[in-house]
């Protein structure tokens, strides 16, 4: 169906589209208020730290370098100010992650107002998407970007349209310079179109030929792309996880399900079955997007990782799939509304689960944020005698820029500093730092360093998971 023949619902439609962006804006910023925590930090650590905008490509030669975003933070720190609120390190994010909504129901609005309005209620109403839509890193970009590629992937294979051609090569080179993970979208795309053409035979010259021309640019950005700058990276370090737990965290977060566990699987087993059943019922009636959607849900990201074997793993590696998976239930849901009453009911019951189960994911991203760093750099500051707050850590590297960054917004000119284990004086510190990601440590009532010093827990702060970190502040008791 074409656009031409699209449904009219009428401007009630319109005004529940604009009504469900702007609650997927509110939810994002809201996010983007919550702290600002180690990866981003450590990309401002870099940006701080370079000459020159070509530094970027030449001398952060890490995985942690997504090279838009880090271009961005280089320029607020030029131009903007050198202290500026996190909020305007996210901004970027925080526009692709309300942009992929529009986008995305744009795209599904080929089927329908109803599959516009469902796409909206999903990928906007989505805890990952939120999530990672409110934090300064590339996923939100290369989620927005893929979407583009697909939409002027087809408008050029289709219509053979010049300003979607030039906008695919675009988007198709821009997209790597946000997250490598955006080679997902491209060899899906490039699969897609040979799949088209083995199905079409008396096509298939001219359009394995116009695949050729359309991602000729992106191909070719790669492959200097690759011997510019990916082959030098170096890959961060964190904790090694299975494939499988991975998959399962990924697809039951996509659901609003907990990260472990046998609610996990359950949730998972769900999640899967969805999206399965959606694309069963894109390509039982001819949708020109399900080969596409096949590969990038499921086939490339399983294919890339058996072949590059990477020794870390985490959900947001699966993003892509996860937001092209939703974009597809979506499609699937709208269906069912429109059908008979059994499959409405059932339409109703998963959107009702998946608002539900996300909501209160979100509810406890806005409460509990990505950490409290901040609060809890104040509190130590608060409870130290004079300005300097001195504090121990096990974790140097990464809490000694937590430390440093949420620092700088103290008053009065009181300072706080990570003191080196290989240093620490007789007294010990003012405070040991206890730094653990994923589930609640196990409370320890005190802790003693290599001196003998002990230390009393004074306070703890939690994360809602994924991005961030839980800190539990212990008190030297030499300190009166």
């Amino acid at each position: 169906m074409n656009h031409a023949e699209a449904e009219d619902a009428g401007p009630w439609s319109g005004i529940a589209a604009v009504a469900l962006v702007v609650i997927a804006a509110a939810l994002r910023v809201a996010a983007g208020y919550t702290d600002f925590w180690m990866d981003e930090v450590w990309t401002l650590y870099y940006a701080e730290r370079i000459e020159s905008a070509k530094d970027v490509f030449t001398e952060i030669r890490h995985s942690n370098n997504h090279h838009l975003l880090t271009l961005y933070y280089y320029w607020v720190q030029q131009v903007v100010e050198p202290t500026a609120h996190w909020i305007v390190y996210r901004i970027p994010s925080l526009a692709a992650g309300v942009l992929t909504v529009v986008v995305a129901a744009w795209m599904a609005r080929r089927r329908g107002s109803l599959a516009a309005l469902v796409t909206l209620v999903m990928l906007g109403g989505s805890y990952l998407m939120t999530h990672f839509a409110s934090e300064a890193r590339g996923y939100a970009l290369v989620i927005l970007l893929s979407f583009l590629s697909l939409a002027w992937s087809r408008a050029y294979l289709e219509r053979s349209r010049t300003t979607a051609l030039v906008g695919f090569w675009i988007v198709g080179s821009v997209g790597f310079l946000c997250h490598l993970m955006y080679l997902n979208t491209l060899l899906s795309l490039a699969g897609s179109v040979f799949f088209e053409g083995l199905r079409h035979r008396e096509s298939r010259g001219k359009l394995w030929k116009s695949g050729l021309w359309l991602f000729s640019v992106p191909g070719v950005f790669l492959l200097w792309f690759h011997w510019f700058e990916i082959q030098h990276l170096r890959i961060g370090e964190g904790p090694e996880r299975s494939f499988l737990l991975v998959v399962v965290e990924s697809l039951s977060m996509t659901g609003g399900g907990p990260a472990r566990g046998m609610i996990a699987w359950i949730a998972g087993s769900a999640v899967a079955a969805m999206f399965l059943t959606s694309l069963v019922s894109l390509a039982r009636r001819g949708d020109r997007e399900w080969p596409f959607l096949a590969l990038i849900m499921f086939v490339t990201p399983t294919t890339l990782i058996l072949v590059t074997q990477p020794k870390l793993l985490f959900l947001r590696y699966f993003l892509l799939a996860i937001a092209f998976g939703l974009y597809a239930t979506s499609l699937c849901v709208a269906r069912w509304l429109d059908g008979t009453a059994p499959w409405r009911n059932l339409a109703m019951a998963v959107l009702a689960a998946f608002l539900l189960t996300n909501a209160l994911r979100i509810s406890h991203l806005l409460e509990e944020g990505r950490g409290a760093f901040g609060e809890a750099v104040r509190y130590m500051a608060a409870n130290t005698p004079g300005k300097l707050t001195t504090v121990l850590s096990i974790d140097e590297f990464g809490n000694r820029m937590l430390l440093e960054y949420h620092g700088r917004f103290l008053e009065d000119g009181e300072q706080i500093a990570l003191s080196p284990r290989k240093e620490l004086p007789a007294q010990g510190a003012a405070w040991f730092l206890r730094h653990k990601i994923g589930e609640p440590p196990e409370p320890l009532a005190e802790w003693k360093d290599r001196h003998g010093n002990r230390y009393d827990l004074a306070q703890s702060y939690g994360y809602a998971g994924l991005s961030g970190a839980h800190w539990s502040l212990y008190r030297n008791r030499r300190l009166p």
